[in-house]
């Protein structure tokens, strides 16, 4: 796959009180399969920074305000239809209660209960990383 074929992600590790912000996958029209759950985020848009696309998705998916993002780490993964670049980041919500814009179901649950959700493979993969015991408090320091 050539570097001009993945599509770059936003994806928000949002934190309240301790618990993480998920959310259900848009499904498409053939998707079959249960409920799939993710970070919240979406496509980036040309000539949009990162975090800005963060922002602006959770704005429109579920509209929230977060703190300033910061880093956590970049998950490339190829699905049959599509290779993305997920950027993840972490922040805390600021304001608004969430509510979905789009239909989709959303959930706070505390990070050692994400293992029981069916979650995206390329979310799943950050999950590992955020979850891992040396790395949990770090990426939780916002909350």
């Amino acid at each position: 796959m050539e570097r001009s074929d993945w599509v770059d992600v936003a994806a928000g590790v949002i934190w309240r009180s301790g618990k993480i912000l998920v959310a259900e996958r848009q499904k498409k029209s053939s998707d079959s399969e249960d409920i799939l759950w993710e970070f919240p985020g979406g496509k980036q848009e040309v000539s949009e920074s990162l975090e800005d696309c963060l922002k602006r998705e959770l704005l429109e998916e579920l509209d929230i305000l977060i703190s300033p993002p910061d880093f956590l780490t970049t998950i490339q993964h190829a699905y049959p239809h599509i290779q993305i670049r997920l950027h993840c980041f972490q922040a805390t919500w600021v304001e608004r209660e969430p509510r979905s814009m789009d239909g989709q179901l959303f959930q706070w649950i505390a990070p050692e209960r994400l293992r029981q959700l069916k979650m995206t493979q390329a979310d799943m993969k950050a999950l590992n990383l955020i979850l891992d015991p040396g790395n949990l408090a770090k990426f939780s320091c916002v909350s």
